[in-house]
């Protein structure tokens, strides 16, 4: 008799949602499926995670009602062993209407690890803050995320992010083969907007299109941030705007609104193999931003003196080096930009700019320089790319 026979795996567990409850509402199958804000149902699903994987399947329909009365708050869901699968179609749809109102948010994860997010799309024009939202639950963290097929197209009523990975215990979110196109009317508005220390996001072959504000954002620390392989259009900007404010591809920003300053930079970040195509101006001027606006942190000098912005703008590598090491804490090697496609009236590929605000006081410089020159280039990726 053998004795190193595996254990049998438990098989998948299939249960159903729907956009309104259908027979016995259970879930069981499609003709039983839940109503997909069904809290009892979640909790059986949640239990279920504890014997094995469990997919849930997403009916046809328009959960619209997600906008309108029960959005998707899942708290704590997941198993670190049984991974949960959200699984949709071509024909799930959320889509917006305009009532006046302001939500936060269609689904937030707050807490939650171990899932899958797959073909679900978000349309409309109704007033968000955030579409999708990837965000801790007290000191729990949310982690080993996959979104995937999924698209937000034709929002101009998101305010800040059709989707957003937050704060310092969100970590390893990974968004694959996903679609934003037509998101926002004002610059506040962000395709993925990650922030406060969520780290390791990573963004694979996806397509963005037309964005009021920044299409990619890293802010305030959200380190191990990978685009690669991803197409990037602007077809149009938002008008009047000069160029200090003209949003980037992917933007890297700190907004320091007290002094002291208490958001840092970014450092470990890696844009490669994309393409970047700009049909709206007549010269790209930045593909992808260092932006710092407000006052200085503690141990950094965020506000330049005219001198030290001279060697921003026009210094040799050494010396821009040394001021962005000592000044901003962005050590350049650390920043891998490599294998992208730009378009042909590309000036600056990658800038450094920094601007007085919220009171602080100007010390003489207000402005950007190129510092493509001191970016890795390596084709070797870093080691937490893998």
């Amino acid at each position: 008799m053998r004795e190193d026979i595996d254990e049998e795996q438990e098989e998948t567990i299939i249960l159903y949602v729907a956009p309104d409850g259908i027979g016995k509402s259970d879930g069981s199958s499609e003709h039983d499926a839940a109503y997909f804000a069904d809290k009892t149902f979640w909790t059986q699903v949640q239990n279920s995670l504890a014997q094995s994987e469990v997919e849930v399947k997403f009916l046809v329909g328009n959960y619209v009602r997600a906008y309108t009365h029960d959005p998707f708050v899942f708290k704590q869901m997941g198993n670190k062993d049984n991974r949960l699968i959200l699984r949709g179609s071509e024909g799930v749809e959320f889509r917006l209407p305009q009532t006046g109102g302001v939500a936060n948010y269609i689904m937030d994860f707050q807490g939650s690890q171990n899932i899958t997010i797959d073909n679900m799309h978000f349309s409309g024009d109704g007033a968000i803050q955030y579409v999708m939202r990837f965000t801790r639950s007290g000191t729990v963290p949310t982690t080993n995320i996959l979104v995937e097929n999924c698209s937000w197209i034709g929002m101009s009523g998101v305010q800040y992010g059709a989707s957003g990975c937050h704060y310092e215990t969100t970590s390893h979110i990974t968004y694959k083969n996903c679609t934003f196109k037509q998101i926002g009317s004002t610059t506040s508005a962000h395709m993925i907007y990650n922030a406060y220390g969520a780290t390791h996001i990573h963004i694979i072959n996806s397509h963005f299109e037309d964005c009021a504000g920044d299409y990619i954002r890293y802010r305030d620390q959200s380190d191990y941030g990978l685009v690669k392989g991803s197409t990037f259009i602007r077809n149009k900007k938002i008008a009047n705007l000069d160029f200090i404010w003209l949003p980037a591809f992917i933007a890297l920003p700190v907004f320091n609104d007290i002094d002291p300053g208490d958001e840092f930079f970014t450092n470990n970040i890696a844009v490669v193999d994309n393409k970047f195509v700009d049909n709206a101006v007549s010269k790209t001027d930045k593909v992808v931003s260092f932006h710092h606006s407000g006052f200085s942190p503690d141990g950094r000098k965020y506000l330049l003196t005219a001198a030290e912005g001279a060697v921003l703008k026009e210094g040799p590598d050494f010396d821009k080096r040394e001021l962005l090491i000592n000044n901003f804490g962005i050590d350049p090697s650390k920043v891998r930009i490599h294998g992208n496609t730009y378009p042909p009236n590309t000036t600056n590929v990658v800038i450094l700019q920094t601007v007085a605000n919220y009171g602080a006081v100007d010390l003489g410089f207000r402005g950007f320089g190129n510092i493509a020159s001191l970016i890795n280039t390596s084709s070797v990726p870093f080691s937490w790319e893998k």
